[in-house]
């Protein structure tokens, strides 16, 4: 796959390419958070129908632009986390902005002072949309599971480094649980 970098769009890095090859993953796919499109380009290559939406206009492009050049028809929207998404997906992937910053000032990877405000919003507003969800999580900003009780999280592989350890964690409601 050649996905094209894009000014002002995060580059895809570790926690994007764990977000690769989950084997449960078909049907219709929502990438959130899309940047470059990699995500949901890899998916629709596996003949998953593909609805890739993030809140900056050049992710939207630049998400296009290499849905385009891989000959793919992805549905490419500009929405604020589910805000204008319509449908109901399979499955939700979600690469956010997990990092804590005290001065949140770059969407791409700040994920607010805490770094999981963004996270919870979208946790707290998925399941009309969502049967499952596979997101990243950093040990810098875990997700509190206490505040989820109603949700089965399953840390399905990590990536360990010297400072920090990411999760692809994957969530259902828990009456779901398959």
């Amino acid at each position: 796959m050649n996905v094209e970098r894009c000014e002002g769009v995060y580059d895809p890095d570790d926690d994007s390419y764990l977000m690769l090859n989950i084997d449960d993953v078909k049907g219709n796919v929502l990438d959130l958070g899309s940047g470059t499109g990699i995500v949901g380009i890899h998916y629709s290559k596996k003949g998953c129908n593909v609805t890739s939406s993030d809140i900056s206009r050049e992710a939207v492009r630049c998400t296009r632009i290499n849905s385009m050049g891989e000959g793919l028809k992805i549905n490419v929207v500009r929405a604020d986390l589910l805000t204008s998404i319509k449908g109901h997906f399979d499955f939700c992937l979600f690469n956010p902005p997990y990092l804590p910053d005290e001065e949140p000032n770059d969407p791409s990877w700040s994920g607010g002072i805490q770094g999981t405000e963004l996270i919870y919003r979208f946790i707290s507003s998925c399941w009309d949309n969502c049967d499952i969800v596979y997101l990243i999580e950093s040990s810098l900003a875990p997700i509190e599971r206490d505040v989820f009780r109603e949700l089965k999280m399953d840390i399905v592989r990590n990536i360990n480094y010297e400072f920090e350890e990411l999760h692809l964690v994957r969530l259902v409601k828990d009456a779901q649980y398959r």
